[in-house]
């Protein structure tokens, strides 16, 4: 067993040493949350002919950040229940998830996210679930996107478990760099130079890696 840093001192840091990160996934019913999880370990529930209720509510599995593996727990909350109390919103990122073709869905979202997290210092991210469908207008008195702008968060990132892109599975590597660097607002998270330093620094360590392989097979 590994024991690092408690999290409070990962943001005075602003780094982790963690390997383990628990992400909510929050949203209506219906908005697609139980086949976002079994997605993330390669199932697909449209398939499989099972209703929500026969799968877990927790899922894990790795994902590679700046070339470290990490191990990110999903666990879907149920909307009657999952808040009960404060402490029931904790985790290292909340995955606020609406669906973009009902236009009341994100308004469950926008209000979760003033009452839960906007106070905190859990990293929020948004997702738009079933962007296989039409889009329409959601009634919330702020479309999404401006919703995200406002409060210094990352745009919506669309979601399908019907087109099951690189697009679609990026949003767990998102979700995990959200949870490793919790200091980084929305607009440090959206933007294209930090995910350019995140590559560039898979790439070194990779170099570096071979570098010193090559170093000890001299050796030998």
């Amino acid at each position: 067993m590994e024991v690092t840093r408690e999290k409070e001192a990962d943001l005075e840091k602003r780094q982790t040493q963690r390997t383990v990160f628990l992400c909510k996934v929050i949203g209506p019913r219906g908005t697609g949350k139980t086949a976002f999880l079994q997605a993330f370990v390669g199932r697909n529930i449209a398939t499989k002919g099972n209703s929500s209720s026969a799968f877990s509510p927790y899922v894990i599995n790795t994902v590679q950040v700046s070339n470290q593996e990490k191990y990110l727990i999903l666990n879907e909350v149920d909307v009657e229940t999952g808040f009960l109390k404060a402490s029931d919103a904790f985790c290292d990122v909340a995955c606020l998830m609406y669906d973009s073709s009902d236009p009341h869905s994100f308004d469950y979202c926008a209000s979760i996210y003033k009452q839960h997290y906007m106070e905190s210092n859990i990293p929020c991210v948004l997702v738009a679930s079933k962007v296989d469908l039409s889009e329409v207008k959601q009634f919330h008195g702020m479309a999404p996107a401006e919703f995200c702008y406002k409060h210094r968060l990352p745009p919506p990132l669309p979601f399908s478990s019907l087109l099951l892109d690189s697009t679609s599975k990026n949003i767990y590597t998102r979700l995990a760099c959200a949870a490793m660097y919790p200091h980084l607002n929305g607009s440090d998270m959206s933007n294209t130079s930090f995910w350019l330093r995140v590559a560039l620094g898979s790439a070194v360590v990779a170099v570096l890696g071979f570098a010193i392989y090559r170093a000890v097979a001299r050796l030998k």
